[in-house]
């Protein structure tokens, strides 16, 4: 046992002394034009060398422990030789209640992925992440803008060649410009504006008077050095896609961890039925034995004997009514997980649980555990978004160690007409004259350039640090499937052992009780007889909860195994549809038409009254 606890310290170790060889593969070979799935399959590549290793270490290791287990894949009992008297009691109605449903584990999947209120609030993370695309593809929505000026000027001069004569100076003017401009993938800017302009004044120079101005203007910007580019550009919009995808996978996550619950809840409540039973059947059969010794308390039972069994079927009595507030308890559990309105009704309503435990194990080696948690683990493909995300924010940093080199150029149309006519100063600047235009550069270059520097270093040690942080996901990943797979493969162990506890004691009240005429006589008292038979049915209370607990973990470890592969999801079925509802997007979660692969009843759902 102290060997079993020490594997996974071990185990950890040696990952993590492997790592740094693993890290050999370097990661130069990646750039931000790295699709996710190469850069998926690069970084998973790194570890192959480490499943390898673990999983003929594992094979050695668990032969030592099961000699059966040598071909490294987990072989068990089959399911049909572990039966017990309580099995198909606790699949029915037993609380005494007037309605009742039954449920099998994908039947309360569903339930839950359509009530639940926290699944609910699962799925809006993915919707309210991919609003930022839409708000990354507004920095290239074409502006409409427009402006406008009045001015009235009345002062003072003290330049007769300003109004040519008076000695204050009047003017009237206003402008009014619309414009289009739009900012485009490769850096450009791009503006297009009308301009209009009236101007009046005192000035005896003015020519003509009351002037009508119209100005068609095209306006040009695109850098050159940095900020150029599509990739550049678009790398907001990529880095919100990414993140959106990163929120799909956390959506997984949550999902698994949640259906995880609904899993340990249902076989919790199957759990406390099965002990409820037994719990009953052992008041039952204490009551049986109690009055025979009453019987023939004047002949062979002493009063003290029969005294302490009195005792101990009051407290059996009491354990089998406390078992009953377990059941109701587990069912409210249930209720909590799913939010299933149908799990309500006002004159109670108990919880059938039809499902029946597995007790076989899977056929599946470690390396077949470890090969498909690295494929499908959620917390991987998050790890690997927000690397990806860091080497496209790493070369966004790196075009901004250029200088700033913008090319800028424009042209103009523009009339000019008397008697504020715009519509003919408009036509005029198309008629007359040719188009004005300017063209320059803009250069701008801190000469340290510090800022960028420290941003394009801190952008790189990111990246490294994701690589590490992969590494620790990695490995925290197959240590959490390592763990479950060989929890599972111990608690099938224990289950199988407990089964054996329980068929040996009762072996032994089958033996006791054809026995008694024999003890007689031998002159054994009857009322002795009859103590040690109820200390026998005590045990196997015992024994038979053990199994029932061991059933549980069991089972639930299968799930378990499931969810450190990163395939419950997929494997429940787990179906998530966008839709749009009232004008805002939602996630319909539901399950498909795959199930779950455990026994089925032939029937499940909602039932009606019982008898």
């Amino acid at each position: 046992m102290k060997k079993l606890i020490l594997l996974p310290a071990i185990g950890v170790t040696l990952l993590l002394s492997s790592l740094p060889m693993a890290m050999a593969a370097e990661t130069g070979d990646i750039d931000h034009e790295t699709s996710f799935e190469e850069l998926k399959a690069k970084m998973l590549d790194r570890y192959r060398p480490l499943i390898e290793k673990f999983s003929g270490a594992e094979q050695v290791t668990m032969l030592a422990i099961d000699p059966t287990l040598s071909t490294g894949k987990a072989t068990g009992t089959k399911d049909d030789t572990m039966v017990s008297w309580w099995h198909a009691k606790a699949t029915v109605p037993l609380a005494g209640m007037k309605q009742y449903t039954e449920t099998n584990i994908p039947n309360l999947y569903s339930t839950t992925l359509h009530n639940s209120s926290q699944v609910k609030v699962f799925g809006y993370l993915p919707l309210i992440r991919k609003t930022t695309i839409q708000e990354a593809e507004g920095e290239f929505d074409t502006s409409l803008y427009a402006s406008g000026k009045y001015n009235d000027i009345d002062e003072p001069v003290g330049d007769d060649l300003r109004t040519g004569g008076p000695e204050r100076y009047e003017e009237e003017s206003g402008a009014l410009s619309v414009g289009l401009e739009r900012k485009f993938i490769t850096g450009t800017t791009l503006s297009l504006e009308q301009g209009y302009e009236s101007f009046d004044s005192n000035s005896t120079y003015l020519n003509p008077t009351e002037q009508g101005i119209s100005k068609t203007s095209l306006t040009l910007t695109q850098s050159l050095l940095k900020g150029f580019g599509p990739d550049y550009n678009d790398a907001i919009k990529e880095l919100a896609k990414i993140d959106y995808k990163s929120a799909n996978s956390e959506l997984k996550r949550q999902l698994d961890s949640h259906l995880l619950e609904v899993t340990r809840s249902y076989w919790g409540l199957y759990m406390e039925r099965s002990l409820y039973l037994q719990k009953q059947r052992l008041a039952d059969k204490t009551k049986e034995i109690v009055r025979q010794m009453e019987e023939r308390k004047d002949i062979d039972v002493e009063a003290s004997l029969l005294a302490r069994a009195q005792s101990q079927l009051f407290g059996h009595q009491l354990a089998a009514d406390e078992a009953r507030f377990s059941i109701l308890n587990a069912q409210s559990r249930i209720w909590t997980l799913t939010n299933a309105p149908e799990l309500v009704n006002e004159s109670g309503l108990e919880y059938v649980t039809v499902e029946k435990p597995l007790h076989a194990l899977p056929q599946e080696s470690m390396e077949d555990v470890f090969t498909t948690a690295l494929k499908n683990r959620p917390e991987i493909e998050q790890s690997l978004h927000q690397l990806e995300s860091a080497l496209l924010r790493h070369y966004r940093t790196k075009n901004e160690l250029l200088p700033e080199l913008d090319l800028f150029a424009q042209t103009y149309v523009k009339g000019l007409e008397g008697d504020y006519d715009h519509g003919e100063a408009w036509n005029e600047s198309w008629d007359e004259g040719d188009p004005s235009y300017s063209v320059g550069l803009r250069l701008n270059f801190p000469l340290m350039n510090n800022a960028a520097k420290a941003r394009e270093m801190r952008k790189r040690l990111e990246v490294k640090q994701l690589m590490s942080q992969l590494d620790t996901t990695v490995t925290n990943i197959l240590l959490e499937a390592q763990i479950t797979y060989r929890e599972m493969i111990k608690y099938n162990m224990a289950m199988k052992r407990r089964y054996a506890v329980v068929q040996s004691t009762n072996q032994e009240i089958d033996s006791l009780i054809s026995r008694i005429d024999y003890l007689i006589s031998k002159n054994e008292e009857y009322g002795s007889i009859l103590y040690r038979l109820l200390d026998a049915l005590e045990r196997l209370n015992l024994a038979e909860m053990e199994f029932t607990t061991s059933e549980l973990t069991y089972n639930l470890s299968l799930v378990q195994l499931k969810s450190a592969k990163g395939t419950l999801i997929d494997e429940s079925g787990v179906m998530i549809k966008e839709t749009v509802e009232d004008d805002l997007p939602k996630n319909i979660i539901n399950i498909g038409d795959i199930k779950m692969d455990s026994e089925l009843p032939s029937s499940s759902g909602i039932a009606g009254i019982t008898e």
